[in-house]
């Protein structure tokens, strides 16, 4: 599955909006919707707090199960 969708994803299973979730990420609104439409990514650093704030497995991030 591609990041943007697993993004998205992982975001629903904590039902948290958009505007939750990058204040949890300490990102923008628009960083994560950039994200989650596959027009950027997140980097290493990135990827580790997005892991931590959905509770997941980094390798989630990048293929959804």
């Amino acid at each position: 599955m591609q990041i943007k969708k697993s993004l998205r994803a992982l975001r629903g299973a904590k039902e948290l909006t958009l505007k939750e979730a990058s204040k949890k990420l300490n990102i923008s609104i628009s960083t994560l919707l950039r994200w989650e439409k596959g027009e950027t990514f997140p980097n290493v650093k990135e990827i580790e707090k997005i892991a931590e704030v959905y509770d997941c497995d980094q390798s989630s991030i990048f293929f959804k199960t």
